[in-house]
């Protein structure tokens, strides 16, 4: 059975672990195993209180391994504290993406990243592609991406406006490589 990575800010939802379930219950559903963060259970051994670097970098290293085992990612892209994604799903694809691992992309807000962001206008001032500006005078990449180009850049991987839609493609795309078989 393929195994996805299931990334993104549900983590921090105060039902983590029933929404985790959920999700892997889709997965599951569509024929993949889901690997969700939280499945990682902390050792007792980090003792109490847990000092912040060992319990940092347990979690690191647990969802790196857990990232290791799987053959794709599915990633939550949606807004998370403001107009981007979580910073940690973006280190997970990024890292995903570096050892060769399919990434995937979700989000629940579909919104381009320009529309996403408080104090847009719009600049001629300069020969520049980009023609948006954020309220710090800043370039708003504007390529039509709901993320940053290096997130989700390739549209094959989506993003999808769900994580059902996401789950489907990736399953699709597995499932045509064993009956390719």
């Amino acid at each position: 059975m393929y195994r996805v990575y299931i990334a993104g800010p549900s983590v921090f939802r105060p039902d983590a672990i029933q929404e985790g379930k959920r999700l892997q219950k889709i997965c599951l559903e569509k024929g993949l195993e889901g690997l969700y963060p939280l499945d990682n259970v902390m050792p007792d051994t980090l003792g109490i209180p847990r000092k912040s670097s060992e319990v940092t970098d347990w979690i690191k290293i647990s969802n790196v391994n857990l990232i290791k085992q799987c053959h794709a990612v599915i990633a939550d892209v949606s807004p998370f504290r403001g107009p981007n994604m979580d910073p940690g799903t973006a280190w997970e694809c990024g890292y995903a993406e570096a050892i060769g691992k399919l990434v995937f992309y979700w989000t629940n807000d579909p919104r381009v990243l320009r529309d996403r962001i408080e104090g847009v206008e719009y600049s001629s001032v300069d020969n520049s592609p980009w023609f948006y500006r954020d309220g710090n005078g800043l370039i708003i990449e504007d390529l039509g991406n709901v993320e940053n180009l290096m997130i989700t850049g390739i549209p094959a991987s989506g993003p999808f406006h769900s994580f059902e839609g996401a789950v489907k493609v990736v399953s699709d795309i597995f499932n045509r490589q064993i009956t390719a078989l």
